[in-house]
């Protein structure tokens, strides 16, 4: 099906009004008022389609076409049958949600609305219209579906403004006051990072206040989802297939990794080995299991960063380029076919055996180089807390205030006596 226009089969009597009128988020760009009437219709499905400029559906969308190659997004029944089966089979847990929701639409009906585009893109409302659509293709309903709707007739995808009006609409649904069903962290991650580092419809700012979130959020999303598109390089993957990093909950990592990313990691001329480096103990500890707080989370801490980083680098280098030449022969489509090289590959699992001992012998050199540090560090601070007593305030001191002061500072003395003995 080509070239549908909703308003026209409204007005011709094939759509028909529902019977709800509602709010709407955004505001119209001309129009009575600047609003939109809020009017809802019932849409027959023929005349829907998903929106791949999803957030959630464009990262599945990307394992899809790894996997089975292009499809065309709009009225055409593969592509929707293919998003389809990425929302209900996604999970077991999004298997039952999704049942769930097609028995409780069958009893109750739809009541939430959704939005679409005049040539029926679903722009909010996607889980229910899959519901609907399941209900359709069971051969136990005889009844006609359709899809309750509110029509944003003047907003087109083709038109960079609308594109921003359209993300304003989904952040404030999806992440704001109306408290709909979070997204998976890290598609989340991957549509702020989308939404404002590479389409640039909106600044980190406007992205924050829409999503109901504070600006320093969307810098760790961003900042998660740019380790996500270097880890997908690393392990030889399309680095628009998101779900990768899903299936392999990289998620907790990820963030584990953002503050020495952002303060060790992203301006260093050294960015791309240390990256390797650290995604190689990641990928061990995927394929053979560990303890992330204790492994990977102190790796991070405690040698990123350190006096020992250079050596870190230089020592797991070769296990690094092993194992990326591992996964290099052709690209991977999933996160079972990356387990799945590695494990069949001995030399490369040699090299993620020796990866965990650097690690684990780097991370007990940085943990005894801070033991080491701490004299150091606490008299440094003593030191310039010291330095901050203000002179004038001495003087002004009553005279049991004085004598307490004084024995203090005896006290202090012997102390560091006692302290200078052992070092000398």
């Amino acid at each position: 099906m080509e070239n549908v226009n909703l308003r026209e089969l409204i007005e011709s009597g094939a759509i028909k009004k529902a019977g709800q009128v509602i709010s709407v988020p955004i505001t119209k760009i001309n129009g009575d008022g600047g609003k939109y009437d809020g009017q809802t219709y019932k849409i027959p499905l023929e005349y829907l389609y998903y929106n791949e400029q999803n957030g959630r559906i464009g990262a599945e969308l990307s394992k899809y076409e790894a996997q089975n190659g292009t499809v065309t997004p709009g009225h055409n029944e593969e592509y929707n049958h293919a998003i389809q089966q990425m929302i209900v089979e996604g999970s077991p847990a999004a298997t039952k949600a999704m049942e769930e929701l097609k028995r409780d639409i069958a009893r109750k009906g739809q009541g939430i609305p959704g939005y679409v585009l005049n040539d029926g893109r679903v722009i909010d409302g996607n889980r229910r219209f899959t519901a609907l659509r399941m209900l359709d293709q069971d051969d136990y309903v005889v009844e006609p579906q359709f899809f309750e709707a509110v029509l944003l007739d003047d907003l087109d995808l083709a038109n960079e403004h609308d594109q921003s009006l359209i993300k304003q609409l989904e952040l404030t649904i999806q992440f704001g006051q109306l408290g709909k069903e979070d997204y998976d962290p890290i598609d989340r991650a991957i549509d702020a990072y989308k939404t404002v580092k590479v389409r640039k419809l909106m600044t980190n700012k406007q992205y924050a206040e829409y999503a109901d979130v504070k600006p320093s959020e969307i810098d760790k999303r961003i900042n998660e989802a740019e380790l996500v598109v270097e880890f997908l390089k690393f392990i030889n993957a399309d680095e628009s297939n998101y779900s990768i990093a899903k299936e392999m909950s990289l998620d907790g990592p990820l963030q584990d990794m953002v503050p020495a990313y952002r303060k060790e990691i992203k301006e260093s001329p050294q960015r791309a080995e240390l990256l390797g480096a650290i995604f190689v103990k990641l990928l061990q500890l995927r394929v053979s299991g560990g303890d992330f707080k204790g492994d990977f989370r102190q790796m991070v801490q405690k040698v990123v960063g350190s006096r020992q980083q250079d050596d870190f680098i230089d020592d797991v280098q070769e296990q690094a380029d092993i194992v990326e030449e591992s996964l290099g022969t052709e690209q991977v489509t999933s996160a079972t076919e990356v387990v799945s090289r590695l494990k069949t590959d001995p030399e490369a699992m040699q090299a993620l055996a020796d990866a965990k001992e650097v690690v684990e012998e780097y991370t007990q050199k940085a943990a005894n180089q801070g033991e080491k540090d701490k004299p150091l560090k606490l008299v440094s601070q003593a030191k310039a807390k010291i330095e901050t007593i203000d002179d004038s305030v001495l003087t002004s001191l009553d005279t049991d205030s004085k004598q307490k002061l004084v024995s203090q500072v005896e006290e202090l003395r012997n102390e560091l006596t006692e302290l200078l003995r052992l070092i000398k």
